[in-house]
């Protein structure tokens, strides 16, 4: 009796034991925060470093939005707000393919406050991811200042 239990025990427990592949987690997307902003905004990164009061000069400021891939496959479209936010894949750069572990940096340096026209990596762009799941990570200071004062 034990014999014939261990016997069809066997074929149950092999079954589980066998390795399980992963699946795409399918699409993901973020909106940015803390946009840049300018001089009389009332919102954005000079708001957060001008309510301070801290004497410092918060133009220009510099952005950083990191990313990280949890699994191979992993496509990142980046869509600036400055010209009009897309949907879906719509990207303003050429998409970043990554692997798992893998990290890449979108980054502006010396961005006027004033703004301006220009397009940055900032507060307000879109991310479109598909493949797997996205880490990000964003953060903020003004150039003067560097890392000593920011926000993430």
């Amino acid at each position: 009796m034990i014999l014939i239990s261990v016997v069809l025990a066997f074929p149950i427990v092999g079954f589980l034991t066998q390795p399980v592949a992963a699946l795409p987690a399918g699409f993901q997307e973020f909106y940015l925060p803390l946009p840049t902003g300018n001089a009389t905004a009332l919102s954005g990164t000079f708001s957060i470093f001008d309510a301070m009061n801290t004497g410092i000069n918060v133009d220009p400021m510099h952005y950083i939005v990191g990313v990280t891939a949890s699994q191979d496959n992993t496509v990142v479209y980046y869509d600036h707000w400055e010209n009009g936010l897309g949907t879906g894949t719509a990207h303003d750069i050429a998409p970043v393919y990554l692997n798992k572990g893998q990290v890449y940096v979108f980054e502006s340096a010396n961005i006027p406050v004033p703004r301006g026209t220009g397009t940055y990596f900032d507060g307000g762009d879109r991310l479109f991811v598909s493949g797997g799941l996205l880490q990000l990570v964003v953060s903020t200071w003004t150039e003067q200042v560097k890392t000593v004062f920011t926000d993430a």
